[in-house]
């Protein structure tokens, strides 16, 4: 036996190389092998934190506005699924949770902040929370002059309440339910006319007045219910539904309803034997009630009246209803290594209050493509829409909006490119191109209605604008993130005698957190608007198809700066500090409405931890 041992053993030892290189040849088998002395102990090491930056906002009067970039977003969903992974067993205790906080801070110009948020602990279906949201500000623009000044325009007060309650449940894995209940209450003056002007016009000056002389409030409701499947597998049906509602009421007699169903369904099906394709169905209905009940005096120095002239009013109320109907086949799939988004969209609705409803069609296809291996990414496309506009949606805008405004639905065609370099793991550029033709798409000019000039209505005008822009964003690690970007904007109107009011040249951004080893986080912003068109004046003398024509001026370059500092003194305390327009500009985002100068706040920020679970 030994004998036949020792000959075996000698065949294998002239066999080896011929073997190797069998072995070496094969390129489906994997001929490495580990062996493991010991027993093995499967660990995880620890994650890497998440930490959030600090978050600068500016008040109402220092940019706090909203400047919407004309950047359309594409949906393109995912078909890829990876397989599932197997549960791993951990053996460490799970760490104490911070599932709450309480913010609070006071700034100059009597600004106070008060942040309250609560979300429930671990629980693998279930999860809630609430958030309770103060800001506010009751300060002056400007110095009172025993002569009556043109740069003091008085109090400039606002407040924001925001409460809302949230909840989800996920049912077998598979079914995602989800609710939310919110509360908000907005106030705001017009305080849009100097002591000069209103001197001027009354023989008397701000301090005299009562606030609710050029005071706004407005109250939103919501509620939203939603439900979804969570998969996309081959051969399944998905589906995703949602209802909201709100109700928004505001002074001066005005209210709107606004009601919303969506619908999705989606099947994923294999294409060619080799690709993965998903087809979706979505269908909507919007709905809206908007109900005004004038109130206006036959006293000459009333500062707010309504206008009513250019309402089609019957009686001393009014009231409209809306309603828009969209449909939105698509199929998302896979092909020759494109990434292909192709469908269609179709709208019915009402083009204005009073109108009939009319048939809308619009492209939604995009083609997107990786190359130098995922180094570079280049996306065409076209969409387009119907968006009804509301009175809520005016408000959020311009918040000197005239109540009870007329509203037209905006159609839109979009013609966009997309390009992506990641240049490696730190650094990426993303540039844009967006070209876009608007029918009846929403401005804002001065209402000739009002006596001060100094409140707002919406206009709609045929025109097209194209968008260039780009952002290039660097991220070390934790430590660093920065962004820096910026838009370019040419826009052409039907009517070249009558400027688009209130659309800027270009716009700059810059955006960086910083953090030291978990103890200080530090947040810089900076944004610089371009020139734009304004209202100045108006004359009546010359009818045309807007009712009057109006005088412009061009506002100039505004540019402001904020930081932010927050040390961490323990993992439950930090204190901020906050400094918005340090460089202390007085600009005008919207005529007439000069801005605060600097604001500071000083604040902490509280949680309680709580139990290990």
């Amino acid at each position: 036996m030994k004998s036949i041992n020792r000959y075996l053993a000698l065949a294998l030892l002239a066999l080896a190389p011929t073997l190797r290189v069998a072995a070496q040849s094969d390129s489906s088998s994997y001929n490495e092998s580990v062996i493991v002395v010991g027993d093995y102990k499967p660990v995880i090491e620890n994650a890497v934190k998440l930490n959030v930056a600090p978050f600068i906002t500016d008040t109402a009067t220092t940019m706090q506005h909203s400047f919407v970039y004309s950047i359309t977003p594409q949906r393109l969903t995912s078909i890829f699924s990876p397989a599932r992974l197997g549960y791993v067993k951990i053996t460490e205790p799970p760490t104490r949770i911070y599932n709450n906080y309480l913010r609070l801070g006071m700034g100059n110009y009597w600004t106070p902040l008060a942040d309250l948020y609560y979300h429930s602990t671990r629980n693998k279906n279930l999860s809630y929370g609430a958030r309770a949201l103060h800001t506010s500000s009751w300060g002056k623009i400007g110095k009172a002059d025993s002569i009556p000044s043109a740069d003091y325009y008085g109090k400039n007060h606002f407040s924001t309440t925001d409460l809302s309650a949230y909840g989800k449940y996920i049912l077998k894995e598979n079914h995602l339910f989800q609710t939310a209940l919110s509360y908000s209450n907005d106030y705001h003056m017009f305080y849009g006319f100097s002591d000069s002007l209103l001197y001027a016009r009354d023989s008397i000056t701000h301090d005299s007045l009562s606030k609710k002389d050029y005071a706004m409030a407005y109250n939103r409701l919501q509620w939203h219910i939603g439900a979804k499947s969570l998969n996309t597998d081959v051969n399944q049906f998905g589906y995703e539904a949602s209802y909201d509602v709100q109700n928004l009421w505001g002074r001066y007699g005005m209210g709107e309803w606004a009601m919303k169903a969506d619908a999705t369904v989606h099947y994923g099906f294999p294409m060619f034997k080799q690709y993965k394709a998903i087809a979706y169905l979505n269908l909507g209905w919007e709905g809206f009630g908007n109900h005004y009940y004038p109130q206006y005096s036959d006293d000459s120095n009333t500062l707010l009246y309504l206008p009513y002239d250019y309402l089609p009013l019957t009686a001393d109320s009014v009231m409209y209803t809306r309603h828009f109907l969209h449909g939105n086949p698509y199929v998302d799939f896979l092909f020759g290594g494109f990434q292909i988004h192709a469908g269609a969209r179709m709208a019915v609705g009402p083009k204005q209050m009073g109108d009939s409803s009319s048939f809308y069609f619009y492209p939604d296809i995009m083609v997107s493509k990786d190359l130098m291996h995922n180094a570079m990414n280049i996306s065409l496309g076209a969409t387009g829409n119907l968006d009804p506009n509301s009175w809520d949606e005016l408000r959020l805008l311009n918040p000197y909006v005239a109540p009870a405004s007329m509203l037209k639905a905006t159609s839109h065609y979009d013609f966009f490119a997309r390009m992506r370099f990641s240049f490696n793991k730190k650094l990426e550029l993303n540039a844009r191109a967006l070209y876009t033709v608007y029918n009846n798409g929403l401005l804002f000019r001065l209402d000739s209605c009002y006596a001060l000039e100094n409140v707002y209505e919406p206009y709609y005008r045929n025109y097209q604008k194209l968008t260039l822009g780009a952002d290039i964003t660097f991220v070390n690690d934790e430590m660093i993130r920065l962004n820096l970007g910026g838009n370019y904007y040419a826009a052409h109107a039907d009517y070249r005698d009558f400027p688009l009011l209130y659309q800027p040249k270009f716009d700059a951004h810059l955006g960086t957190h910083i953090n030291y080893k978990d103890k200080v986080l530090v947040g810089i912003q900076g944004l610089m608007v371009g020139p734009m068109y304004g209202d100045a004046a108006y004359t009546n003398a010359i009818s045309s198809d807007y009712g009057h024509y109006m005088m412009t001026d061009t506002l100039g370059v505004r540019y402001g700066f904020n930081v932010e500092v927050e040390y961490v003194h323990t993992r439950a305390l930090s204190f901020f500090v906050k400094a918005d327009n340090i460089l202390c500009q007085r600009y005008f985002l919207w005529s007439h409405y000069p801005s605060q100068r600097l604001n500071v706040m000083l604040g902490l920020t509280y949680t309680i931890p709580t139990k290990k679970h």
